[in-house]
């Protein structure tokens, strides 16, 4: 790496500068057991990994239900709908909110951004499935790609990927064309 430095007046978040690789995005996460990195050249990509724990002085129901208002109906419905086992319901919610963080680290925005807007479904409609489509504002985005995988441990990880021109402005100026 010819410059690796923290980009603080601009997005603060670590940025890589280097003529010779002008776009590689990254995004590094951790929680649990794992720390992950995921790099790309050519698309903004998000990751997030979690584990699939609750807090000890909640139910995993009464746990969840803090979050409610992060999610859209259909999105709610479908972590509900995995039934009252606490372990697929905790499983259920977080590769929800796996997805919702790595759209949001993708763009560069962070939690300052309304979950609502972006709703994220299952085209074969098997809420268990490894892949995951956007609706951002009600309408699908087949720019993006989203991938989940269950990790050791309860660990579960989402990357996503999507075009430059999704980022926020602030994080716009640390990419080149």
């Amino acid at each position: 790496m010819s410059r690796c430095l923290t980009c603080e007046a601009v997005v603060q978040e670590p940025c890589y500068l280097n003529e010779s690789c002008p776009n590689l995005n990254f995004n590094v996460s951790h929680h649990g057991h794992y720390v992950a990195l995921a790099s790309e050249t050519l698309c903004l990509v998000g990751l997030d990994v979690m584990v699939a724990d609750a807090d000890e002085h909640e139910t995993p129901e009464e746990y969840i239900k803090n979050f409610r208002s992060c999610f859209t109906s259909l999105e709610w419905n479908n972590i509900i709908s995995v039934g009252p086992d606490p372990n697929s319901l905790l499983d259920q919610f977080h590769r929800y909110w796996c997805l919702k963080e790595s759209y949001i680290k993708a763009i560069g925005i962070g939690l300052g951004f309304d979950l609502q807007r972006a709703e994220f479904f299952f085209s074969d409609g098997n809420v268990w499935s490894d892949t995951a489509c956007l609706r951002l504002g009600g309408i699908e985005r087949t720019d993006w790609c989203f991938h989940l995988s269950h990790l050791n441990n309860g660990h579960w990880i989402c990357v996503a990927k999507g075009p430059p021109a999704d980022a926020v402005e602030s994080f716009k100026q640390t990419l080149q064309n």
